[in-house]
């Protein structure tokens, strides 16, 4: 096979396997099936990944290379995919290692509102697999880095900015650093207040999440426990359909 005909089929293979990945992966909870799926899925990427690794030197930037065929805004966004659904089959080595290279590759992602979407989940996915890692502080830049693109495509009041928020608030607190861990908690807490109102499950998240800090602050948690306990009850005796996801 010729290098030119083998990069392309390389390409296809990603495009492909990154079609897979994001029409499957938001079924991953509904039944086995999807995720005997998902799991076959993330082992061929695995092997492509080691295919693309080794086909091209070290020194070369294999994603460069197949520009011909497949843009870089593609291949970084099937290595975060990836990565998600990696994490989803608690699988953490292997969503490291595609973290890792999505994070080297993402200067060469476009300026298109694509591409600063793209920037936003590899920040967001390589600052989880850091902390994952129990690398707190250098986690911090990238989630920070995420937030700041996230607000700044989707508006400050977007459930992915008070996402990111919680992320944040989570790793202050393993570094415990609790007044900064309030701080992005409770701006999760009013962002997600005011998209849902008080009875919904995930401003009773928010509610539990800043009962801990205040634990950790020496203030009771028993108020905050309690009114979380309420509003999750609330939500669900209401039969409200909760679609947020974290």
């Amino acid at each position: 096979m010729e290098v030119t005909e083998k990069h392309q089929c390389l390409s296809v293979a990603v495009q492909v396997f990154n079609s897979l990945i994001e029409s499957e992966q938001n079924r991953l909870c509904e039944s086995g099936d999807v995720c005997v799926l998902l799991r076959r899925i993330t082992t061929y990427c695995k092997t492509l990944y080691g295919t693309l690794t080794n086909t091209f030197p070290a020194e070369v930037v294999w994603v460069k290379e197949l520009a011909p065929f497949i843009s870089p805004d593609n291949v970084v966004s099937w290595l975060c995919s990836t990565v998600s659904v990696f994490c989803n089959l608690t699988n953490s080595s292997n969503a490291i290692l595609f973290s890792t290279s999505a994070y080297d590759f993402v200067q060469y992602v476009s300026s298109t509102r694509k591409g600063y979407i793209i920037r936003a989940n590899v920040f967001l996915v390589h600052g989880l697999m850091l902390a994952i890692k129990c690398q707190y502080k250098s986690s911090i830049p990238c989630l920070k880095e995420a937030t700041k693109i996230h607000t700044a495509i989707y508006g400050k009041h977007h459930w992915k900015v008070t996402a990111s928020y919680n992320n944040l608030g989570n790793v202050y607190q393993a570094l415990g650093q609790y007044n900064e861990a309030k701080e992005y908690h409770e701006r999760a807490l009013i962002i997600s207040k005011k998209n849902f109102g008080e009875e919904h499950a995930n401003v009773a998240t928010s509610y539990t999440n800043l009962g801990s800090v205040y634990e950790h602050l020496g203030a009771s948690r028993r108020i905050l426990l309690s009114f979380a306990t309420y509003t999750c009850s609330a939500h669900f005796f209401n039969g409200r359909n909760n679609n947020y996801k974290y």
